[in-house]
């Protein structure tokens, strides 16, 4: 039964509730419409803010690579290091930027900020009364010229980045909301900034293009005063050396090889006479001693050994030469291997003059061609850029310009009088 009373006493009744809420009619309306007048005092006497919006949107045409050049030309510039660099999106920048200090010190001189009581409640102008400016001056309290612009500064800066917003949409758009208790101002504000923005892009873009063709005009003088220096080069090297230095080189060669064979061939007469000439003095001159003499040393049988030896170029027909003919032989031989070591010192010392002439040509055709493409690469980016710079696009483009609001953003009348109500 307890449990029973106490579930009776919990429930709600809702027709006492009604006849309570009736019997004290009077007092709740007078409440009420004391609410809704209090809030409808305060819509209409609050300070009423107005909120101006400008939309607008900045074409990115910033390309990766300062340097636009396909096939040859495109691989002779990465070789010459003109490759491009990752470069930031300019929404992102530009939105950073719009509230940095050094912007906002600018329109503040521009627009005059300073001198609008909405950013900056501080009149540099105002006078203390006589009895307040007494009592500071007495105390010693004056503020200085600096303070007071730090004063300015301060609260344009705080007020500027309370009141002027910038928002990236989704369509990747710039929109700009400044509130201000004028709607006249805020929409001239709006659209202001929307037009420093657009200036302070152009004048950007403006000087980069204005920078890259100077270092490239820089440059391309570099590259014609380096082309001109090894066409020079050529041409003191073509004053000063034979033209013939590769054809005489080839030649030399060839002609050394067929000296050193020549002087091969010598020295190996020279060796067999020496053997010839310790088989006579041994005394061992039959048969035998010959045939062992042909096969280790076929160059017995060679007509041209035979004819220097003035003997019978038939094979078969042998006979040992005597000890003076032999020296006689060896001592011509002997001469003419020291000449034709002469004559190969001469033939390698020409070759190696030759050769580094060579060399030296062959290094200042290279350099005079690296030049010659350098500089024509630098040409054609330089024709390609001031084409480019010459060609201004309309990458600003306004979506919405900002117009005088003609309801307040602040208070919202609305909720405020149904709160009121509640």
């Amino acid at each position: 039964m307890s449990n029973n009373s106490i579930l009776e006493d919990n429930e709600i009744d809702l027709g006492e509730l009604f006849a309570a809420l009736w019997s004290h009619k009077l007092l709740i309306i007078l409440f009420t419409g004391l609410s809704i007048c209090l809030a409808g005092y305060y819509v209409t006497t609050v300070e009423k803010k107005f909120t101006a919006k400008s939309i607008f949107q900045i074409e990115q045409q910033v390309s990766k690579s300062g340097f636009n050049l396909s096939g040859e030309m495109g691989a002779l510039a990465s070789l010459a290091g003109f490759t491009g660099m990752q470069e930031n999106s300019i929404t992102d920048v530009l939105l950073e930027r719009a509230i940095g200090r050094e912007f906002i010190i600018d329109m503040k001189a521009k627009f005059s900020i300073d001198r609008d009581f909405y950013f900056t409640k501080y009149d540099p102008d105002y006078k203390d009364p006589f009895w307040k400016a007494t009592i500071k001056k007495r105390i010693g309290w004056q503020k200085t010229e600096l303070e007071k612009n730090a004063i300015i500064e301060n609260n344009v800066l705080k007020n500027y980045r309370k009141n002027v917003l910038f928002e990236l949409t989704d369509g990747g758009a710039i929109k700009i909301s400044v509130t201000h208790t004028d709607p006249k101002k805020a929409a001239l504000y709006a659209n202001g900034l929307m037009e420093e923005l657009r200036q302070l892009v152009e004048k950007e873009i403006n000087a980069s293009q204005t920078l890259r063709l100077n270092y490239l005009s820089e440059t391309l003088a570099d590259a014609l005063q380096e082309m001109e220096e090894t066409q020079k080069n050529l041409k003191d090297y073509a004053l000063e050396n034979s033209a013939m230095a590769q054809e005489n080189f080839i030649s030399d060669s060839l002609k050394l090889n067929e000296i050193r064979m020549e002087q091969r061939k010598v020295q190996e007469i020279a060796k067999l006479l020496s053997i010839i000439e310790s088989f006579i003095r041994s005394g061992n001159l039959d048969d035998n001693s010959y045939e062992a003499l042909r096969s280790s040393h076929p160059l017995v049988d060679d007509i041209e050994f035979r004819r220097i030896l003035g003997m019978s170029e038939t094979i078969s027909a042998w006979n040992w030469p005597d000890i003076d003919t032999i020296d006689a032989v060896s001592a011509t031989l002997n001469d003419r291997i020291k000449r034709l070591d002469v004559d190969i010192s001469n033939i390698e010392e020409k070759a190696q003059i030759y050769a580094t002439s060579a060399e030296d040509l062959y290094k200042f055709t290279r350099a005079a061609k690296i030049a010659e493409a350098t500089y024509t690469v630098l040409i054609e980016q330089v024709k390609s850029q001031t084409l480019i710079a010459g060609f201004q696009p309309n990458t600003f483009k306004v979506f919405e310009y900002a117009t005088p609001p003609l309801l307040p953003s602040s208070p919202k009348r609305n909720l405020v009088l149904a709160l009121g109500a509640v």
